[in-house]
């Protein structure tokens, strides 16, 4: 079974999904990104910790997609460092959960519709959880009948 939509109908929104690492030195986690992956001009992406929040500006020239280089310096880094990566859909969850000690969160851009072939011609597939198509209670509410009989 398969569902066709029309990309650029209004009513189908991107949204998109958010990254959060736990159980991390923020500092290090940080400091890291700015180093290998920020520009002065750039995919701006708000990070939040427990005690501080702050604005990167990742390198465009790294990719066409803010989500890849992040997605891409956080598969990196966890290689060598600890930390657990998850994918949050939403604001304000992600804020409450970046409240937690040793996390960082990052509150990523929407993926532009118009911005999905161009990259998928150009880089092939995206990353993981690049967006969602409608909101996480949606979702939720569509998961949720699936399982009434």
């Amino acid at each position: 079974m398969a569902e066709r939509e029309n990309i650029h109908d209004k009513a189908l929104e991107f949204s998109p999904i958010h990254r959060i690492v736990t159980e991390t030195d923020e500092e290090a986690l940080l400091d890291e990104l700015q180093k290998t992956c920020c520009a002065p001009e750039g995919y701006p992406v708000q990070w939040y910790t427990k005690e501080r929040q702050g604005v990167l500006y990742l390198n465009p020239n790294k990719s066409r997609l803010a989500v890849a280089i992040l997605q891409n310096f956080l598969d990196e880094y966890l290689k060598n460092h600890r930390g657990q990566m998850d994918y949050i859909h939403g604001e304000e969850a992600l804020k409450n959960l970046a409240e937690k000690e040793n996390a960082v969160g990052f509150l990523l851009p929407a993926m532009e519709k118009r911005e999905l072939f161009p990259y998928v011609t150009e880089s092939g597939t995206l990353p993981r959880k690049t967006f969602s198509m409608g909101h996480a209670t949606e979702k939720r509410y569509y998961l949720e009948a699936r399982q009434i009989r």
